[in-house]
């Protein structure tokens, strides 16, 4: 199937969509920094945290468009796998190790225990 541009620059903006939500409900620039009226500020919180579930549902649309005349294949899903639990593991040990090291101090939030 040939692609093209304009679903690609949909693709885009549905990340940017998905970016918004995640830097609006789970980053610094929650309802609480946009000013005193709380009533219009939740309002405006809840309108850009729903960004994501949009941007999630056309990113996932666009690619089952681009996906639905290929024919399945195990490797591809063995070979996803595989390189998920990798890079996982690499994150995982390199925070494991810095963990406590001095030079972290400034970038606590990173490696915050939420539990």
């Amino acid at each position: 199937m040939k692609r093209s541009s304009n679903l690609e620059l949909l693709r885009i903006v549905s990340m940017f969509m998905i970016v918004l939500h995640h830097f609006f409900v789970h980053g610094t620039f929650g309802y609480q920094n946009l000013g005193n009226n709380t009533h219009n500020s939740l309002y405006v919180s809840y309108f850009l945290g729903s960004f994501g579930k949009i941007g999630v549902s056309l990113f996932v649309l666009i690619g089952a468009y681009f996906l639905v005349n290929k024919r399945f294949k195990i490797y591809r899903v063995a070979y996803l796998y595989m390189l998920t639990f990798f890079y996982s593991g690499i994150i995982w040990l390199t925070f494991l190790i810095l963990k406590n090291h001095h030079f972290l101090s400034k970038f606590n939030f990173l490696l915050h225990d939420y539990n």
